[in-house]
């Protein structure tokens, strides 16, 4: 029987991997034939040709009931052979194809490398066409927009040699513009090919071209390609690249039979764009949390429990890799992801690590993986395994490290392929195929976020890190709360805000080559650039000539950030937790001037590489040979934190950049309006500013019955200065009413530093007043904890004041007023005794604050929480008497409160939960 060659598999079904071949014999009555019955007229006897043409027709139908049979063993034969049976060209290489709806999903075995490629081939020009479209597609069975190269997801596996030239044509025929990055690629003399927007290139507009053309020299192993315009590659702009050593076989130490890469997604349902825009405005300080994860872009999830997204999972499959059992197989993870750590187990199997980031290391085995975004781990699997044929392939994001651990549940936490065990002869008959039945290894769940343990791990080749370094430079990392509530990225004092139509290279190499001062008077001093970039938005540290440089990060945040820098790769000192020790910890001398005596080995077997992590409140030390010219970016590789600025660049050589000229493509990229280059990009700074809390002031309209608010100059405190130590915890969060959540430095370090939470009280208008319940209207009130000292006149309770927060429309007939409803109770309280009534205050023109109870007409006396009722004419009253007075400003609008039946509060005490307070019966019509 000839060979199956690359056909396409059935649709899956309801559990793709529940494939059962059932025999059934077709019972046949060998006794049973056909007759013709005698005729009781004897006349009718007479007629022989009757009977013989009913004996001609009987003789037919059994032909071509013969013929049927056939031709539906012949079909059930070639069904066999098209989908059931593997390819049998090679062992081990057919991974189920699964062609989804609209044939979007690449399918699965073009991830499987070329077991026949010639690894001393001579160097050759590779050449790509890639079209980038917008697609709607389910990878996991959810429909969303998505972002695919030539009409598929994920993008095309590039398989090239050391030494190749490949030459990659890009039609952007996306509405959003776009660019590319090669991740981990030096682009060694082809700075303008890196594809940072706003530092090496301007991006590819909607309906441009660019040509990608480099040479891969000096550098092997796993990579990928992804976008970097914003966090395009979340949308599904990304793919492999694999580079093969002339010396592969005898760098990797453990023989394997096939080669694969398998991709790591955090996945999102929704666009990036958006989430984008959420991550990075007003009072935001988390990042958006992934729905689910896929492997190779697969993953089927429960449309049942996603009712608010529209899903249909029949297309969708979970990946599977067919192994031949008791063989090596080499898998290449790559996290390709925006956000998420993952930890990878393969079920009953021990692993071994063969490769970091393209360096090829010393096998070093394992039960669990730990890979950053952005990173990459070669392992390679033994099947050997006799207790099942099929195991389960695990990758779990580390939700801990998220602000809410619990999301996206367990379902969506994890994503799983399987690994089925074939041979020849399970190739040929195909045994029954279902999901394992494996077992987990037993071990906890990881909750830090952290690198792998490499001081174990020993570089196949001696490349060891230099003795010296030129320079060291002491960097602070963090996420900082500034101007107008906006949480963004720094390195020390700057945040990084990239010019695309102006990108970092450009200026500079024209700024070099026309003798610009700016740039010619500092071109041969190493160190910070403050003449020729702007440190606020632009830090620039530079070097002419070849140097060696090490680089302390110091992380002030307590979240991770793996560092990723570009053209380049460095040698890991070392990394921890606290402030750094100093350069003694790692045997070396001050300032990294030598090695310290009796520590000769320290930089021999520190492996290279070009993501390394530091973790929260922890320490990162780097060392890399600036030899590289160029403007280089390095950032943290978290997609969200590095659009909020924690980036900065190194400008290496300057002294050959001096003699550069832009290509041509290149600057035509830039001859493009402004408006179309930022298409797709973060949204700027601008678009909040006004929206801050700090400055406001009110004044009255001309009809009395409305109330503006306009902004002056002024900053907002900063959460540093923020520091009332309160007796007690307290979290209240509430569901957002379609207004913008007005958030002030919230922080909750160990009750010590407390900012202030409060969310827009919407009024809703329903049109049918008939309805006595419907009448009573419902609106969002929040607790909020303030930040101004203690208030002399509830000195019993010590209640800290608060600012009413002040966002106010003067669209008509409704105006939004925030009123900050607080109440303190202090530890011990009895459950026989009530707490005190919340508290509404005011804020008056002269800043000034007042504070008066509200009557509470149903509290519960449990202490640990209440809901306080009251009607609109007790907070009509209070207002009127609080904040229509002569001397005071008009704070709310009366017509706000006069049809309002009710407002609802709920406050937890004491409790580190969020208590989410959702508005019943939203009406049809919100003004």
């Amino acid at each position: 029987m000839a060979p199956y060659e690359d056909k396409p598999s059935s649709p899956p079904s309801d559990c793709p991997h529940d494939v059962e071949m059932q025999e059934r014999d077709d019972d046949v009555d060998s006794g049973q034939e056909e007759r013709l019955l005698q005729p009781e007229d004897p006349q009718l006897g007479e007629n022989i040709r009757y009977r013989r043409e009913s004996h001609l027709r009987t003789e037919w139908v059994i032909v071509v009931a013969f013929l049927v049979v056939g031709m539906v063993f012949l079909g059930m034969l070639a069904f066999v052979q098209a989908f059931i049976v593997p390819n049998s060209t090679h062992d081990g290489l057919s991974d189920k194809e699964q062609v989804g709806l609209g044939s979007f999903r690449r399918p699965a075995n073009e991830y499987i490398l070329n077991p026949a490629w010639d690894y001393n081939a001579e160097s050759r020009v590779r050449e790509y066409q890639w079209t980038v479209t917008d697609i709607v597609g389910n990878p996991d069975g959810v429909f969303r927009q998505m972002l695919a190269i030539n009409g598929q997801f994920p993008g095309p596996l590039v398989e090239m040699n050391e030494g190749d030239t490949l030459v990659i044509d890009v039609d952007n025929q996306s509405v959003n513009a776009t660019s590319l990055h090669f991740h981990g690629i030096f682009q060694n003399g082809t700075n303008w090919m890196d594809g940072t927007t706003g530092i090496t290139q301007c991006p590819i507009a909607p309906k441009r071209k660019f040509r990608y053309t480099f040479t891969v020299t000096g550098q092997s192993g796993t990579y990928y390609y992804h976008g970097h315009q914003a966090v395009q590659a979340s949308d599904g702009l990304y793919g492999p690249l694999v580079v093969h050593s002339r010396a592969e076989k005898k760098l990797q130490k453990i023989a394997y039979t096939t080669d694969r890469v398998v991709m790591l997604q955090d996945y999102y349902h929704d666009l990036s764009s958006g989430l984008l825009k959420s991550a990075l405005e007003p009072g935001s300080e988390s990042s958006p949390i992934p729905d689910g994860a896929l492997i190779n872009g697969l993953n089927r999830r429960d449309c049942s429990a996603l009712p608010q997204r529209m899903c249909d999972n029949s297309s969708a499959s979970l990946p599977s890799f067919d192994l031949a059992a008791n063989s090596n197989h080499r898998l290449r993870f790559v996290n390709v992801g925006a956000f998420a750590w993952f930890q990878v187990t393969v079920d009953e199997h021990e692993f071994a690590i063969t490769e970091v980031d393209g360096t090829d290391i010393e096998p070093s085995f394992d039960t669990r993986l730990m890979i950053s975004p952005a990173q990459r781990y070669s392992m390679v699997l033994n099947t050997n395994q006799t207790s099942a044929d099929s195991f389960w392939l695990r990758a779990r994001m580390v939700t801990h490290c998220w602000k809410e651990p619990q999301l996206p549940g367990p379902e969506g936490a994890e994503v799983k392929a399987i690994v089925h065990y074939t041979s020849r002869r399970s190739m040929s008959t195909k045994a029954l195929v279902s999901q394992p039945t494996s077992r987990n290894w037993n071990q906890g769940i990881e909750v830090q976020c952290k690198d792998m343990n490499t001081t174990v791990y020993v570089p196949s080749s001696y490349d060891p890190a230099p003795a010296s370094a030129d320079h060291s430079y002491y960097i602070r990392s963090n996420l900082e709360i500034g101007d107008w509530r906006l949480e963004r990225g720094f390195f020390n004092k700057s945040t990084f805000r990239p010019n695309l139509q102006q990108p970092t290279l450009h200026r500079t190499v024209e700024g070099l080559t026309s003798n610009n001062e700016s740039f010619t008077s500092l071109s041969t001093i190493d160190g910070v650039n403050s003449i020729a970039y702007d440190l606020k938005n632009d830090f620039l540290i530079q070097h002419t000539g070849i140097k060696t440089v090490d680089l302390i990060i110091q992380n002030f945040d307590e979240g991770n950030h793996p560092m990723h820098l570009h053209g380049h790769k460095f040698w890991v000192l070392g990394q921890g937790h606290g402030m750094f020790p100093g350069y003694e910890s790692l045997g070396l001398n001050t300032e990294g001037q030598g090695v310290l005596e009796g520590h000769e080995g320290a930089l021999d077997n520190l492996i290279r590489r070009d993501v390394a992590t530091a973790e929260g409140f922890g320490w990162l030390v780097l060392r890399f040979v600036a030899d590289n010219p160029g403007i280089w970016a390095f950032h943290c590789h978290m997609a969200w934190h590095s659009e909020a600025g924690l980036v900065m660049q190194f400008l290496s050589r300057v002294d050959e950049v001096m003699t550069w000229e832009i290509p041509e493509q290149n600057r035509q990229l830039c001859e493009v309006d402004i408006e179309e280059l930022e298409k797709g990009a973060a949204p700027k700074d601008s678009t909040w500013f006004g929206s801050g809390i700090a400055g406001l002031e009110f004044r009255q309209s001309g009809s009395g019955s409305e109330t503006k608010a306009s902004t002056r100059e002024g900053k907002m405190r900063r959460c540093a200065n923020i520091s009332p130590l309160l007796p007690h915890r307290v979290k209240v969060v509430a569901v957002s009413t379609g207004t913008d959540n007005q958030r002030w430095c919230w922080k909750d370090q160990e009750a010590q530093m407390f900012g202030s939470e409060a969310i827009t009280a919407s009024a809703y208008n329903h049109r049918d007043a008939s309805n006595p319940l419907q009448a009573q209207k419902q609106a969002t009130l929040m607790a909020a904890l303030g930040h101004h000292g203690m208030d002399d006149e509830l000195p019993k309770y010590k209640v800290a004041r608060a600012f009413a927060v002040h966002t106010l429309t003067s669209k008509p007939p409704v105006s939004r007023c925030q009123v900050m409803l607080y109440s303190n109770v202090p530890r011990g309280t009895q459950s026989s005794n009530p707490p005190p009534p919340p508290i509404c205050s005011i804020l008056h023109d002269d800043g000034a604050v007042s504070a008066q109870p509200l009557k509470i007409t149903s509290p519960n006396p449990s202490g640990l929480g209440q809901e306080v009722l009251h009607s609109a004419r007790s907070l009509r009253a209070l207002l009127r008497r609080e904040a229509f007075t002569k001397d005071r400003v008009p704070l709310c609008n009366l017509k706000l409160f006069k049809e309002y039946a009710r407002w609802t509060v709920a406050s937890s005490f004491y409790d580190d939960r969020a208590l989410r307070l959702t508005p019943k019966n939203f009406p049809e019509s919100i003004l």
